[in-house]
């Protein structure tokens, strides 16, 4: 198994919300969090954000209810008090309930986030409508939304691209760096992808990894039976110092099938935001750990303040098992092991799929949780993966390929 650290860094404060049709408010100015559960996707979820500069991070959990296959495309927008509808990320995802018998697919329940700078006060609006297929409408069965006021962020949000043309973002300092990147397959062949966050520090020759992951990718075209998340969402974090002048970038490259038509990038956005580095914490004492029942991102160090913190997760998981297995993700914060207090959580299906391969795209799941909480010395947050049990069913559990675990305390953020 491939283990790297993860680093603890700094953040902004929050507020809790749980919205339903109506917008939420916030009651204080420098964060605010929301979330809304289990509506039908092209129902609309509103959330009033406060004045500034903000970064906002939702995660979404899809739930397919339907087994002919079709695609939404989900937007965050911004509304102004004038009626001025702005867009902040965008994604499209295919969605199709799995009936027996079941194929060799992983994560035919999508999740993926939405990431983006938007300026307040303002209404964010998040909602879905659908652009092929037909059928039920899937169920959201989980909003996570997270906006932090930081007037110093700096985003390069592209769309309509290629993988020779993603974004990237110079700065000086250290900076914790968030990217999302949607792809949209070309080929009829199935092709992995490496996708990575990458830092070269000014001066620099070698580019450092902040986090990356692999991804299959192939073409399928719905009404086709084939995959949920055949159009696959990364999300990649991480938190490094660029030095002067440094460089933050996003880039993927292929790693299998020679001749592969590479995947075109509907959308691709990367946001920066500077940290003090006085008040940086690294996790060393951080642990990464996979076994059979339990899959953990354990951080149970504090440097003894109480200011509320923003929690970025990400989890690619690699199936080694050809049978299907279901598993319960969340980002929770614990006092030893009890768990306390739930942050974001999806699930997540997987399956090993191995040559001939089959109409599979995103084989290796991406995952992505964002929270909000409060370090302290008896509590620790963690990111677990617990699989659903049925019985007389043998699964082996996924392997982490890569864990990430960002953390920004209130007040951290300084001007660029």
């Amino acid at each position: 198994m491939q283990v790297r650290p993860f680093v603890l860094g700094l953040v902004l404060a929050f507020v809790a919300g749980i919205t339903g049709a109506a917008p939420a408010s916030a009651t204080v100015t420098s964060a605010f969090r929301g979330a809304a559960e289990d509506f039908a996707a092209t129902g609309q979820r509103s959330f009033t954000l406060p004045a500034g500069r903000q970064v906002v991070t939702a995660t979404v959990s899809v739930r397919p209810q339907d087994p002919l296959s079709q695609d939404l495309r989900c937007a965050l927008q911004t509304v102004s008090a004038t009626g001025v509808v702005g867009l902040v990320d965008e994604a499209t995802v295919r969605a199709q309930q799995q009936v027996s018998p079941i194929r060799k697919e992983s994560n035919a329940l999508p999740h993926f986030a939405l990431h983006g700078v938007v300026t307040g006060p303002v209404v964010l609006r998040f909602g879905c409508t659908r652009v092929s297929g037909s059928g039920v409408v899937p169920q959201i069965d989980r909003l996570t939304v997270v906006s932090e006021v930081d007037s110093s962020a700096v985003a390069d949000p592209r769309t309509a691209t290629t993988l020779s043309a993603l974004p990237s973002v110079q700065a000086s300092g250290l900076h914790r760096a968030v990217a999302t990147v949607s792809l949209d397959p070309q080929d009829a062949r199935a092709g992995d992808l490496r996708c990575g966050l990458y830092v070269r520090p000014g001066g620099a020759e070698l580019a450092v990894t902040l986090d990356e992951t692999v991804v299959r990718v192939r073409r399928t075209v719905a009404p086709e039976t084939g995959p949920s998340n055949a159009l696959p969402r990364i999300t990649l974090a991480g938190l490094r110092d660029l030095g002067t002048g440094g460089r933050a970038f996003v880039e993927c490259t292929r790693v299998s099938t020679a001749g592969y038509v590479q995947p075109l990038v509907p959308r691709a956005n990367l946001v920066v935001q500077r940290v003090a580095a006085g008040d940086v914490r690294v996790a060393e004492d951080g642990i990464v750990t996979a076994g059979d029942t339990i899959v953990s991102v354990n951080q149970s160090r504090t440097d003894g303040s109480t200011n509320p913190r923003t929690f970025v997760a990400t989890l690619t998981l690699v199936p080694r098992s050809e049978t299907m297995g279901v598993l319960s993700c969340r980002l929770a914060r614990f006092q030893g092991a009890n768990e306390l207090e739930v942050l974001d959580r999806t699930v997540v299906t997987v399956r090993a799929a191995f040559a001939p391969d089959p109409l599979t795209s995103n084989a290796f799941p991406r995952i992505t949780l964002v929270g909000t909480g409060t370090l302290r010395p008896s509590t620790s947050f963690q990111v677990r993966c617990t699989p659903f049990v049925v019985p007389g069913l043998v699964f082996a559990q996924p392997r982490i390929d890569r864990a990430t675990l960002v953390a920004l305390p209130a007040g951290s953020v300084a001007a660029l």
